[in-house]
């Protein structure tokens, strides 16, 4: 294993969200040489959301939208 990423965030917390790099367990390539380098580059666009709850009131939030390259 390489690393691993148990929980990020940003905003208020709302039921339902998703959180797209929650527990990412991130490993080598199998033949990957304990020795080799390696770098992992995340990429967060965060993007401002308000939810309207039943009763009317506002919440606002944030959406993370992630990606991420590998390079050997």
């Amino acid at each position: 294993m390489t690393h691993y990423i148990r929980h990020l965030s940003f905003g208020e917390d709302y039921p339902g969200i998703v959180n797209p790099l929650d527990h990412t367990n991130v490993t080598a390539p199998q033949g990957t040489s304990a020795g080799a380098s390696m770098m992992f580059q995340y990429f967060v666009k965060v993007v401002p959301t308000v939810y309207m709850k039943v009763d009317g009131e506002a919440c606002g939030a944030a959406s993370p939208q992630m990606g991420r390259m590998r390079e050997d």
